[in-house]
């Protein structure tokens, strides 16, 4: 079974905390969270689940 590894998003990279992401409504959204699978044996990454959080007003 993979292994999961969480990171709040005060500890992701300054660049992946401040961007903005925009859906095809033109909603603003920001990562909140982001959980890595790995490979019990091999610890090598296998994927990646984004978790995301709207942007208010004041998010540039």
């Amino acid at each position: 079974m993979a292994q999961l590894e969480y990171r709040d998003a005060d500890e992701l990279p300054a660049a992946l905390r401040r961007t903005v992401f925009r859906d095809r409504e033109e909603q603003r959204w920001r990562v909140a969270a982001l959980v890595i699978r790995r490979d019990p044996v091999s610890n090598r990454e296998i994927g990646r689940v984004a978790f995301l959080r709207r942007a208010d007003s004041s998010d540039r």
